[in-house]
């Protein structure tokens, strides 16, 4: 018996609180036929298909419900127990469904075989009419309630502080766009915390630019790179993800690396 474990994020990128209806399925095999990837053809039998919120322990339920409060996301973990494969290889799939109350339904297929399948190199897929929005350049920090469009020379953000993370935005078409909005929706693996605000930003101009800000508070004693995720819908358009680095530093921690250095080097 072999078990696979994995973990979905069920979003909710509106203004008003959602619930999801989750359940699993059992997937056929020429549901799988689509898939760019060498899959073996014996099925295994599935022994159990549970869903939780317990990375660890999933139980047994194939269904569950969870809220999910405006512009927020929450990780629900699937575990997939089958059957070893003994003379050749094997595989089992499920979907995991996610149903709203207006009647819209999704979700992900998961593909669990034995022995393991080599992940492709990830792909972005387009959506069919994106939001033009994009970034007018790197985001940086300034001081609460401080002017945005005054940029530092030097975009270093600060651990153990609080400040304004300033996005800005633009719009690069030759025609206005209406209906422009934006939030913040994560900070990576830095474990800053931030005021989750929408940003109502209306029309934007061809070639405007729009400093979108987030009050920001970083953990203290932390440096490295992470990913900042902005999201942007605009009327008749797809919403779209803008990605950007920022550097937190601590600079205290800095500068003992330094002295140590230098202690060294004399």
């Amino acid at each position: 018996m072999t078990t696979h474990r994995f973990t979905v994020n069920v979003p909710n990128p509106t203004a008003q609180r959602s619930v999801a209806n989750l359940f699993l399925r059992m997937a056929k095999r020429r549901e799988l036929n689509g898939l760019a990837l060498d899959l073996p053809r014996r099925p295994l039998k599935i022994l159990r298909a549970a869903i939780g919120l317990d990375p660890c322990d999933c139980g047994r339920d194939k269904r569950m419900t969870v809220k999910l409060r405006p512009y927020s996301s929450l990780d629900v973990y699937v575990e997939i127990e089958m059957a070893s494969a003994r003379e050749a290889a094997g595989i089992a799939a499920v979907h995991l469904v996610d149903q709203r109350p207006d009647g819209r339904k999704g979700g992900v297929l998961l593909v669990a075989a034995d022995p393991s399948i080599v992940d492709p190199v990830g792909q972005v897929v387009d959506v069919k009419s994106p939001c033009p929005v994009g970034l007018a350049g790197r985001p940086y920090p300034v001081e609460p309630d401080h002017d945005p469009s005054h940029r530092l020379t030097a975009p270093i953000f600060p651990a153990g502080r609080e400040f304004d993370l300033v996005v800005p935005l633009t719009n690069p078409t030759r025609s206005r766009l209406a209906d422009v909005q934006v939030y913040l929706e994560h900070l990576g693996a830095c474990d800053a915390g931030f005021r989750p605000v929408l940003w109502n930003i209306g029309l934007m101009n061809p070639r405007g630019v729009f400093f979108a800000t987030w009050r920001v508070t970083t953990a203290a004693r932390q440096n490295g790179k992470f990913q900042v995720s902005v999201v942007a819908v605009s009327r008749r358009a797809n919403p779209v993800r803008l990605t950007a680095s920022i550097q937190v530093v601590d600079k205290e921690q800095v500068a003992n690396r330094s002295a140590k250095r230098r202690s060294r080097s004399q």
